[in-house]
């Protein structure tokens, strides 16, 4: 019994294919059984997805083996899906944020912020929300909580050692100890630790970077700061014990609220725009592919500069929430007795630490620089690749179809091209070197998460030709006669309560193309219910498996599970809440969701068939 236990996964990955074979023998006189064939591959999928039976990507292959020998699509027709305009897209948006992390110009970012908001605990924690969330936006939420933890443990173990050091000076009248190396060093008092070194990459989500090169980067913080999660005092008087025990006990909690915010932030973040996180993207195909959203500028298109406006209110709102959130439940409503346990020690050493941080990386080099000047140069052309309210970019090239992989790809070019020292030629160097290291970039971006997206594209456009979408959609029907707004509300939280024990990409490969079924059947704008959904999917607070964030600061603060559920679960609603609030009335407002009319079928050339 305990073997099978061990071996679940296993059992799962032999015996599941076996369970679903009354799928395939489902035939009908149109089409014998080929939309139950495509449902069998889709189901098996899915729970491979959600049990992690075998890696993502691997997972992801079966559409190429499956749908060509149960007749659903033959290989060439399946294999297009892999490499698609879309994951061009993803790739080059993650070789630019690998160059934003290569040039180190994320960290100068991260501490200079941390520089202005002060040391006080709740405007700390906001600026390392904010700080962390606008990373994300860009980079992996991965790489950059892996950045931040080490930041923010160092910024309270520092602060905390000060203390200490008064402490020790005032009881025994030792000498304080000149760093924090020296007195880490020093110190033979047993400490509990939260190793991240024991997170792999391979323990987390495919759909996130690999973070090896971020936590060498920070490697010397990373070691210190994990090293000492909390510092336990042994004094020889009960009185100190006492009193140093209870400082601890706050430090601790202060830690795991900090790093909370970090984790939360960094899932926020990659909400805030369509390159942030790999669902982004993923409705993006499903809708280019199936619905003709724009008419030809009749409505609102979901471009870049949209997908902003209407995602990074919510994400702002969110944030707020979060923060006071978090300050609420560990210390207490403000001006209470428990709120006044709220310290960070000794905040000079806190800003004199952030401040020497900063400092020590000097200034601004030409590498930075340029690749800086690149990065703002991709956002504008997306934005204003044909930002619909002015005319584009893409717009002064009649007859040409330019999406927003061109731009990315431009800028990959580029990094390749542009010296990042611009004095080789007076320095007489035999090799010049680019703005970023291919090999960086084989070692750090997640070629997994491309075969990942690709596996869904695959399900998605078999649905659409076997006709198992428009089978769906006829089954329900039934829902016509449901509150909208409560119908949202059921599709939000199902897909909230699915993301936390499920890859965020694999969810939205599963339930887009039902949901943009759905919306057609039910004459409902195909944004209503996707758009959200699809946002919903990055609301993943509760578990450490949830998200790769989740699990790095789970195990930096020594935490347990039952510490992140009660904080997260709040967060999951309040976030569902706070978008569904926000779709129903400035979404409305953008996309004009209540007058869409979806065109007929002599006008389409982009809807489907067989969703119509």
């Amino acid at each position: 019994m305990n073997a099978c236990f061990k071996n679940w996964r296993f059992i799962v990955l032999v015996g599941l294919p076996l369970v679903l074979i009354p799928l395939l023998l489902i035939d009908e006189a149109d089409e014998p059984g080929k939309k139950f064939r495509c449902a069998y591959v889709i189901l098996l999928m899915a729970i491979y997805w959600m049990v992690e039976a075998i890696p993502l990507a691997v997972t992801a292959f079966l559409p190429i083996v499956l749908f060509p020998l149960f007749g659903v699509q033959d290989t060439a027709s399946v294999s297009k899906n892999y490499m698609k305009e879309t994951n061009m897209m993803f790739v080059g948006g993650l070789i630019i944020a690998l160059a934003v992390e290569y040039c180190n110009l994320h960290k100068r970012v991260a501490l200079r912020v941390l520089t202005i908001v002060g040391s006080s605990p709740i405007r700390l924690m906001l600026g390392i929300m904010f700080t962390t969330a606008f990373l994300s936006m860009w980079i992996s939420n991965t790489a950059t909580t892996a950045m931040m933890v080490p930041i923010v443990l160092q910024i309270v173990k520092t602060s905390r050692v000060d203390v200490k050091e008064e402490e020790e000076s005032a009881s025994y009248g030792a000498i304080k100890p000149s760093n924090l190396k020296t007195y880490l060093e020093n110190d033979q008092r047993k400490s509990r630790s939260g190793d991240l070194s024991m997170i792999s990459s391979s323990d987390l989500d495919l759909e996130h970077d690999n973070v090896n090169s971020t936590n060498k980067n920070f490697d010397s913080s990373l070691q210190l700061a994990s090293s000492t999660a909390t510092i336990a005092v042994d004094d020889s008087s009960d009185n100190n014990s006492e009193a140093s025990e209870e400082t601890d006990g706050t430090q601790h909690k202060l830690i795991k609220m900090l790093l909370l915010a970090t984790a939360y932030s960094a899932n926020l973040g990659g909400t805030g725009t369509i390159t942030g996180t790999a669902p982004n993207l993923v409705l993006q195909d499903n809708l280019r592919r199936k619905v003709n959203i724009g008419q030809d500028g009749k409505y609102t298109d979901l471009t870049f500069a949209t997908w902003m406006a209407f995602n990074v209110p919510p994400m702002i709102v969110n944030i707020i929430i979060a923060w006071m959130y978090l300050v609420v439940i560990y210390f207490g409503l403000p001006g209470s007795k428990k709120s006044k346990s709220l310290s960070l020690g000794n905040r000079k050493s806190v800003e004199r630490l952030l401040k020497e941080k900063y400092r020590a990386l000097g200034p601004m080099t030409f590498h930075e620089i340029a690749v800086l000047i690149l990065f703002i140069f991709v956002v504008l052309l997306w934005l204003f690749r044909q930002p619909k309210f002015i005319e584009g970019w893409a717009d002064l090239l009649p007859g040409a179809e330019i999406g927003d992989s061109t731009a990315a790809m431009l800028v990959v070019f580029l990094l390749f091209v542009i010296p990042k020292d611009y004095n080789f030629l007076r320095q007489g160097k035999g090799k010049v070197e680019a703005l970023l290291d291919w090999k960086f970039v084989q070692s750090n971006l997640p070629w997994g998460v491309v075969l990942l997206m690709g596996g869904g594209f695959a399900l998605s456009d078999a649905s659409d030709v076997s006709g198992l979408s428009a089978w769906i959609g006829e089954h329900l029907n039934s829902l016509k006669d449901l509150n909208q707004v409560l119908m949202l509300f059921i599709v939000m939280i199902m897909t909230a309560s699915i993301t936390e024990v499920a890859s965020n990409t694999a969810c939205a490969n599963v339930l887009i193309p039902i949901l943009i079924s759905l919306s057609r059947r039910l004459n409902i704008h195909p944004l209503y219910l996707t758009l959200p959904a699809t946002v919903t999917c990055s609301y993943a607070f509760m578990l450490p498996v949830a998200t790769p964030p989740n699990a790095i600061v789970f195990a930096a603060g020594n935490m347990k599970i039952w510490e992140m559920v009660k904080s997260g679960a709040f967060l999951n609603l309040s976030c569902v809440v706070v978008l569904l609030l926000f779709n129903i009335s400035y979404g409305n407002l953008i996309f004009n969701y209540n007058n869409y009319e979806y065109p007929s079928l002599d006008n389409s050339t982009e809807i489907m068939p067989m969703l119509l």
